[in-house]
């Protein structure tokens, strides 16, 4: 080796991040805690504030539906700006708490505009600013020169089992719908089954209906029903929120099957059962691939039975919890990072969650207070059935990947910051890595400042009174023992 070379690195900074304005700020996006009349109150002034100094302001359409239709000084933005904020806006007013600072990040679906956060809520942990000086922080954020935290979001992607792969090993059926020898009408009928809970009915004419099942079917003699998935009646899972869907899906499988695909009922009840634009609109990015059907208050997308299928994304800011779904059974996740099998999680679920994210559940759970600066991603077990199975941080450039055991015992669930919940089945996969778009936040002081302040004043982190000084000239204990060390020296 050259005896010249040295290896050093330099350690980094803190409030690397400080934003100036290359133009004066004309667009504000404002977005406040629902159904609280103190917010609102303070809305409407901060508004009325922004418009005096040439700014204006945006906010939610249904907000300006329902709370501010009739202030004039607010406008509300269209179905065309909503996936394109980042854009139009240049800076973000959050009035309320932490919750309300997380529903924000999942309007935008890249990059996010500085947001300077008002606590106006329960904890507000992420909300430095007192809404009683709104005026005063608000003239400071339209000069310029503040400081900024990154806030760090997580990309996960959903990788379904896909059809392709439950093919293989899958024994080879007799026949795709079930056939009666002994009718002897002219009008017999093709059933499917589906999860045993609906029957789909497809007549010869080439009609279906969907119907309840009153009591299990009987077949007749001579008929044959497959067993297990098929590309005809692919395994769908199935809840109360996805049921038309479901039926839509199966009602076009089943015709394809019988050779009347190109009917026009199946196709205008395939499109009645497709989630409009506004439905498909995510808050959160989310990837979702393979052919389960499934649907969600946020999201009702049906994927194309083909392993092809296009992918979706979620981000979050705070963690994604794979838990077990409110089953008794342990959740069975086999965990990789980059590709490298890491351990096999049996507990009532797993957090991975961001460095802000470790002030939330994952504290909760016992996992560790990070610095925000801090470039990780957590890796926090929830009440796992080991004794050996401690909490640990990855570097923010690994790739983890959650995957859903064979030998799980049931389905799984997948949350983001806490909503938008999507069911797992055996085989399907969570995929997350650290997110290129952060979410820049304005600090109050600074980035440390900012942080040490919160963990003090509102989680009372290392707070006890302090410890009372011994009073060594009255003390003669004191003073024997500085004689004996006196003497022995």
């Amino acid at each position: 080796l050259c005896p010249d070379l040295k290896i050093n690195k330099v350690p980094q900074s803190t409030n690397l991040v400080r934003l100036k304005w290359v133009e004066t700020p004309r667009r504000v996006l404002l977005i406040k805690k629902p159904r609280d009349d103190k917010i609102l109150k303070v809305a409407k002034e901060i508004s009325k504030w922004l418009v005096t100094q040439k700014v204006e302001v945006l906010v939610e359409p249904i907000v300006k539906r329902t709370e501010l239709a009739n202030e004039p000084s607010v406008k509300a933005y269209t179905d065309e700006d909503a996936g394109k904020l980042e854009e139009i806006v240049d800076f973000v007013v959050c009035l309320g708490g932490d919750g309300t600072l997380l529903w924000l990040s999942n309007l935008f679906k890249k990059s996010v505009p500085p947001v300077i956060s008002f606590a106006m809520g329960s904890l507000g942990f992420l909300t430095p600013f007192p809404a009683t000086s709104y005026e005063h922080y608000l003239k400071q954020t339209l000069r310029g020169g503040f400081y900024l935290t990154l806030r760090s979001r997580l990309h996960i992607t959903i990788e379904r089992r896909g059809t392709a792969n439950r093919k293989k090993g899958r024994r080879p059926t007799t026949g795709a719908v079930a056939s009666s020898s002994s009718s002897n009408t002219s009008s017999s009928s093709h059933i499917t089954k589906l999860r045993g809970k609906f029957e789909t009915i497809a007549e010869n004419n080439g009609k279906e209906q969907l119907k309840k099942k009153k009591r299990p079917h009987r077949r007749s003699k001579g008929s044959t029903i497959p067993e297990g998935p098929t590309p005809q009646h692919p395994e769908l899972p199935v809840d109360d929120d996805n049921v038309d869907a479901v039926a839509a899906a199966a009602a076009a499988a089943l015709a394809a099957s019988i050779g009347k695909s190109d009917d026009a009922n199946t196709v205008d009840d395939a499109k009645a059962a497709a989630p409009s634009e506004a439905a498909q609109r995510s808050v959160l990015r989310a990837s979702i691939t393979g052919d389960h059907l499934y649907s969600s208050s946020q999201f009702t997308k049906a994927q194309p039975e083909s392993s092809n299928a296009t992918n979706e994304y979620f981000t979050a800011l705070n963690e994604v919890i794979v838990d077990n779904a409110k089953n008794s059974s342990l959740t069975n996740l086999d965990c990789y990072s980059d590709g490298v099998f890491t351990t096999k999680c049996q507990a009532d679920g797993l957090i991975v969650a961001t460095p802000t994210g470790s002030t939330a559940y994952s504290l909760s759970a016992g996992g560790s207070m990070v610095h925000p600066q801090v470039p990780g991603i957590l890796f926090t077990p929830v009440c796992p059935h080991s004794l050996s199975f401690r909490p640990i941080i990855f570097p923010d450039t690994s790739k983890i990947s959650i995957k859903v055991s064979d030998d799980a015992r049931v389905f799984h669930e997948v949350a983001f910051d806490g909503k938008n919940r999507q069911k797992l089945y055996k085989g399907d996969q969570v995929h997350i890595s650290m997110s290129s778009w952060p979410v820049p936040a304005v600090c109050r002081v600074s980035e440390t400042d900012d942080w040490f302040n919160g963990v003090r004043s509102l989680l009372h982190w290392n707070q006890r009174p302090s410890q009372k000084r011994m009073k060594e000239k009255n003390d003669p204990r004191i003073q024997e023992m500085k004689q004996k060390y006196e003497s022995a020296s």
